[in-house]
């Protein structure tokens, strides 16, 4: 659920009234069990909204619960506008981090409810795969249908069978196979209609099956937003490390390369989602074999179980 509220209030209250709505907005949202996010802005700022993703669903279907029925005139030529590439990685890095809590309670439990619940992460992080492959190819719709649609585009070349050539060759759906670009599309469309409930070892296949999907478009995802080959997530470490200089402190345990060291105080200061990308995506792999920065990047102590940093990515990836 997202909610945009608009007040007729000077600027500088807008985030005192941000703070205290979100604090009741979270408080209904845990007794009725839901996700909600809000957003808040003044009339003055609603033609300058910034392109969040929340606020553009808001947008996409203006249901005005309390003021005017046209109160978001204003925004409303805004809703069409692509988002940023980083709405992306922080839809990824939620999704991905619902994949990492089923497939725990999943191990945990193990009942119907842990089977119900993987299933409907799995269906979000598929959709979420759809959104990135279309941010990065610089298309976007107002809701899942429309960029359900957009997405088959991506792959019509006039009947060819192959990644189209011209204005829709930009975008990482270009270096996916025929099979992983036709396994997304068609996993994206599924995911628009209900899905029966599945026995616990088939929602586990289903969670891994999620996960390779999600690990490779994340991957190729911040090939193309940071621009550098990214081919272990140490090596994404150090792809985002270059882009927020370190101080002279400390280096993670085992990162230093010709870029210098990373200090642990500076990684802290990071953006959250791109903190906790390659955390998320090491946590989900099969085999992270030699990552060791997990710790360090969720601010945990070295040594720290595995199910703790599970645990910890999860409730880091409810603020991003």
């Amino acid at each position: 659920m997202n909610l945009l509220l608009v007040v007729d209030a000077p600027l500088r209250e807008i985030a005192g009234l941000q703070r205290k709505a979100a604090r009741a907005l979270a408080e209904t949202a845990r007794s009725r069990r839901v996700e909600a996010t809000l957003a808040v802005s003044s009339t003055d700022l609603l033609p300058r909204l910034p392109l969040t993703l929340e606020t553009l669903a808001c947008l996409a279907a203006p249901c005005v619960l309390s003021g005017p029925e046209d109160l978001l005139e204003a925004a409303l030529p805004r809703a069409d506008d692509p988002p940023p590439l980083g709405e992306g990685l922080r839809l990824l890095v939620r999704r991905g981090a619902r994949l990492l809590a089923a497939g725990g309670a999943l191990d945990t439990s193990g009942d119907a409810a842990s089977a119900a619940e993987a299933l409907e992460a799995v269906r979000e992080s598929d959709l979420a795969i759809g959104a990135a492959l279309l941010l990065a190819a610089g298309r976007w719709g107002r809701d899942e249908i429309s960029r359900d649609a957009l997405l088959a585009e991506l792959g019509r070349p006039g009947g060819s069978g192959e990644i189209p050539e011209g204005p829709l060759s930009r975008g990482l759906h270009t270096r996916l196979s025929w099979t992983r670009f036709h396994d997304v599309v068609s996993r994206h469309a599924a995911a628009l209609t209900f899905s029966p409930p599945l026995p616990v070892p088939e929602a586990r296949r289903e969670v891994a099956h999620a996960s390779d999907r999600f690990l490779e478009i994340l991957r190729l995802f911040e090939e193309d937003r940071l621009g550098t080959p990214l081919p272990t997530w140490e090596a994404y470490v150090r792809a985002v490390a270059r882009r927020f200089p370190a101080a002279s402190l400390p280096l993670f345990a085992g990162l230093s390369d010709e870029d210098g060291p990373v200090s642990r105080r500076a990684a802290r200061k990071w953006p959250l989602a791109e903190r906790l990308a390659p955390a998320v995506a090491s946590l989900l792999d099969w085999d992270p074999t030699g990552f060791a920065l997990v710790p360090a990047l969720l601010d945990l102590p070295e040594g720290t179980s595995r199910e703790e940093q599970r645990r910890r990515a999860v409730e880091l990836a409810a603020r991003v």
